[in-house]
């Protein structure tokens, strides 16, 4: 069961992960929509293809049949499946698919896995020509395997026949001893040669019946292979998918836009606001956090909320600010304050001058120092004279006290 610690953990890594995605929502959008126009694009000036398929039925031939009807029993249809698909793809049933075409064609063959039934298919760019290459190579397949077939009953009737003429002679052998014996012996010679004519008898009853068999078998033989169904002439292209490429590129688009926000982010280190300012600060205390104030960029123009807009909300944030370290004095008096920032206009002057305000006005007596020796605004801000200040002071041309002037409207 996850701790509360874990669940809050959990909680802050979810919420960091939505306000990334808030964030970056731009790249989340913009990407899907760049990389689907381009998928569908690309897939718009594609070739169409088109592909056509062919059915066959693979069964055993005439002459397997008759000499092991129960061979199919023990035969793994899916290996005798490979076994024709390694057939179909072999340079013999190609040449023969080649001559019918009179040009080279690739076709691939795929093995049903409940049925004793093989898929041709081909692809090509003209759907005319996709049906023929398939039937093409259909035919030549049955004719090689007819052919195979044919070539096969006639070996076995080959063979059966010089077995029957064996056969046959050693009856003859048999009978020319029995005729050529005395008269009186005959009877035990027929005793002796009874277990050899029987064998042999029988062997020629079964040996004709196969023969038999095989005679009409020739007649009808196909090769064990049957076309179920031949190639139609596709009426649309396969290929390229429009829809299929406009999804797949959303799908990859949504990825890759993810992958991109959480990089630019990673990659971002700007300070976007109070989340971003307690994860980077770590174990430092935040004192306080200032609206931005509109114009404080602008050189031309100075402006002291606290001043000029005492209830507003950003005099309010200064003096929440003032507050703050008030607090952080408690334990051990606060006599100088440093307000510092890693580059120029960042808004120091403005952040010093609206807390000076609001801690005079808070009782305080404050002595405001502008140590900004390349841009110092202060003056500015609060209408006093740049002849003589914080350098003049360093350089021993004025004391202290001399340096120090007085602001109008602020006790």
């Amino acid at each position: 069961m996850p701790t509360l610690q874990e669940s809050q953990s959990s909680e802050l890594d979810l919420r960091a992960f939505l306000r990334i995605l808030r964030r970056r929502l731009w790249v989340l959008v913009l990407v899907p929509v760049v990389v689907a126009g381009a998928s569908l694009i690309t897939a718009g000036v594609k070739t169409p293809k088109y592909r056509a398929s062919a059915e066959l039925l693979i069964g055993r031939t005439q002459a397997e049949t008759i000499f092991n009807p129960l061979a199919a029993a023990y035969i793994d249809p899916s290996r005798s499946l490979a076994n024709q698909i390694r057939v179909l793809q072999s340079d013999e049933v190609a040449q023969q698919a080649r001559d019918k075409l009179g040009f080279a064609a690739v076709v691939t063959a795929r093995a049903s896995a409940t049925e004793d039934v093989i898929t041709l298919s081909a692809v090509d760019v003209d759907a005319k020509r996709s049906a023929t290459i398939v039937n093409a190579y259909a035919k030549a397949y049955l004719d090689y395997r007819r052919t195979s077939g044919e070539s096969e009953i006639l070996t076995a009737q080959t063979e059966l026949r010089r077995q029957i003429d064996a056969a046959q002679a050693r009856v003859d052998l048999l009978d020319s001893q029995l005729s050529q014996a005395p008269p009186a012996k005959r009877d035990q010679i027929r005793v002796t040669q009874a277990d050899d004519r029987q064998t042999l008898l029988a062997q020629l009853v079964d040996q004709r019946s196969q023969l038999s068999k095989l005679d009409a078998a020739a007649n009808v033989e196909r090769g064990g292979a049957q076309l179920l169904s031949p190639a139609k002439v596709p009426g649309t292209a396969f290929a390229p998918n429009i829809k299929r490429s406009g999804v797949f590129g959303v799908a990859v688009g949504i990825m890759l836009g993810l992958g991109m926000a959480l990089l630019l982010d990673y990659l971002d280190n700007r300070i976007r606001g109070e989340e971003d300012l307690i994860h980077i600060s770590r174990n430092l205390p935040i004192v306080g956090l200032v609206p931005t104030l509109a114009g404080w960029r602008n050189r031309k123009s100075t402006h002291i909320a606290t001043i000029e807009e005492p209830n507003s909300s950003v005099a309010e944030a200064y003096r929440a600010l003032r507050t703050s370290i008030q607090f952080l004095g408690l334990d051990r008096a606060l006599r100088t304050l440093q307000i510092t920032s890693p580059v120029s206009g960042e808004g120091k002057t403005t952040t010093i001058v609206n807390l000076a305000v609001a801690l005079a006005r808070a009782g305080q007596r404050v002595v405001l120092v502008d140590c900004d020796l390349r841009r110092p605004r202060i003056h500015e801000f609060l209408g006093l004279d740049a002849e003589l200040g914080f350098t003049s002071v360093l350089v021993g041309d004025i004391a202290l006290s001399a340096a120090l002037q007085r602001v109008p409207d602020v006790e």
